[in-house]
C-alpha cells in the first residue's frame, strides 16, 4: 500500500504536533535549570530555532514523492527528516562520541 502525500502531511502534523507539546516541557527545564544568563539565551535559541523547524517542517515534504526502492514505496528519498530537538541532537552526539569511544577501546584491545 502506498501513503499518499496527503497522509504523509497529516502523520507529519501529528508527530509535529506531539514534538512541540514534548518541547514545551523539555524547554522551560532547561530554561529554568540554566545558570547564566549566556546559557538561558543560547538555550533559548536552540529551542526557538527548532520549534520554528517543526512548525515550517510540513511545507518542506515535496509535492512528489520519489522512491528508489520498488520493494519499499514508501521510503522516499526526497522527504526531509524531521527535526531533532536540542536534547535529541546531544543525545545523537553523545552516542556518536561513545561509539567512537568503544571502537578506539576495542582497536587498542586487538593490538595488544
Amino acid at each position: 500500500m502506498t501513503i499518499t502525500r496527503d497522509a504523509l502531511l497529516a502523520n507529519c502534523r501529528v508527530a509535529r504536533n506531539e514534538k512541540l507539546a514534548q518541547s514545551d516541557i523539555s524547554m522551560l527545564r532547561v530554561l529554568e535549570s540554566a545558570t547564566t544568563y549566556s546559557a538561558f539565551t543560547t538555550a533559548r535559541a536552540d529551542w526557538v530555532t527548532y520549534r520554528q523547524a517543526l512548525r515550517d517542517y510540513p511545507s518542506t515534504i515535496p509535492a512528489e514523492l520519489k522512491t528508489e526502492d520498488k520493494d519499499h514505496p514508501n521510503k522516499w528519498t526526497n522527504v526531509p527528516e524531521m527535526p531533532l530537538s536540542p536534547d535529541e541532537t546531544q543525545a545523537v552526539i553523545d552516542a556518536e562520541a561513545e561509539a567512537k569511544a568503544n571502537a578506539t577501546a576495542a582497536a587498542k584491545l586487538i593490538k595488544e
